[in-house]
């Protein structure tokens, strides 16, 4: 049974231009300046306290690191094992880089696994331009009301591999809240076109500014994100920290409906909900590819987030990777919890 879950204004910042480079270089090819700079201890545990969980969100009411530190081993049996598959899979040339970045969303355990390899963001630059869109509409909740129209000229759909199974149509106009939910569950380009054409990106690259995300610039210019750069996304939504409630919600369901067969959620019980977004980038010099997933896996009292990045040359042979990698950590995961409850 397959599974189906379902900027042009002046530079003012080095960090704001950063971020236009983001949202537009990831499928045009523009290139930019961006400037990081990220630090997370390898483990750790935060003092967390929760308003608890009323859906998809687990709204934050207070978050501090503590003083106390993981015990190093307790993870390690966990992480070795997700490194081994990746050695195995780099060895037999599946892929040339792959990077995971797990983090339990309650306790707040983390490892990551290559976690400073830079990446293309490809279309998980749509999940802020999303962000972006809600945060204008908890003050004017008609915007998400408004239409704009699919003209056909340029179809961007075109140019991905994984093609949307529901495109726009040429002629036809859309709500902006229809155009979100598009550019997210189908992953269509042309939505994406039209939103980014749509929003000042003086305000997008606020957004990105307010919500602590930073991101690198490559080699030659482009930009770059890692796999632990990036999950901020993801935790801001889960703990409605960014967004008010019910943008958060709604964030996250139109994560929930994403179609896409392959990857984290494919491995997943279908009982147990699954929200991610998936990139797929075609690199402008040479023959290199990229696949990405992120997702929160919704394990019953321990969700989790989980981030894979991969390189390498056929995406036929790089989104099995997605599915082994959450398939070992969800065993592993289900494995250590139900022994858990055995002995308590």
């Amino acid at each position: 049974m397959m599974r189906f879950r379902v900027f042009k204004k002046k530079r003012y910042q080095l960090v704001l231009t950063g971020f236009v480079c983001l949202v537009i270089g990831f499928i045009a090819g523009w290139e930019g300046e961006i400037f990081y700079e990220y630090n997370m201890m390898e483990v750790t545990r935060p003092n967390i306290v929760s308003r608890g969980h009323e859906k998809l969100i687990n709204p934050l009411l207070e978050c501090e690191v503590g003083a106390d530190r993981l015990r190093q081993q307790q993870l390690k049996p966990f992480k070795n094992k997700v490194k081994q598959l990746i050695a195995e899979r780099i060895k037999d040339k599946t892929a040339a880089k792959i990077s995971v970045y797990f983090r339990d969303l309650d306790d707040g355990m983390t490892f990551n696994i290559n976690g400073n390899e830079e990446y293309s963001p490809a279309s998980l630059g749509k999940l802020p331009i999303m962000m972006a869109y809600f945060k204008l509409a908890e003050n004017d909740p008609g915007l998400l009301k408004k239409k704009l129209k699919y003209d056909g000229k340029l179809d961007k759909a075109k140019e991905q591999y994984f093609k949307p199974n529901v495109t726009l149509e040429a002629g036809k106009s859309y709500t902006i809240d229809e155009l979100i939910y598009r550019m997210i569950a189908y992953s269509d380009n042309n939505a994406w076109r039209i939103l980014l054409d749509h929003i000042d990106t003086d305000y997008l690259n606020s957004v990105v500014i307010d919500l602590g995300a930073a991101f690198l610039t490559g080699p030659r210019g482009e930009p770059q994100v890692t796999v632990k750069s990036y999950s901020i996304f993801l935790r801001v939504l889960y703990n409605a920290s960014y967004l008010n409630d019910e943008m958060s919600e709604k964030a996250l369901e139109y994560l929930e409906t994403i179609e896409f067969p392959f990857g984290i959620a494919s491995s997943i019980p279908l009982d147990i909900t699954v929200v991610n977004k998936f990139g797929e980038r075609y690199a402008r010099y040479g023959n290199e590819k990229q696949l990405h997933d992120f997702g929160i896996v919704y394990y019953p009292n321990s969700p989790y987030i989980l981030c894979i990045m991969v390189k390498g040359d056929d995406f036929t042979k790089m989104a099995p990777i997605l599915h082994e990698i959450s398939q070992l950590i969800y065993a592993e995961v289900d494995a250590q919890h139900k022994a858990s409850d055995r002995i308590h």
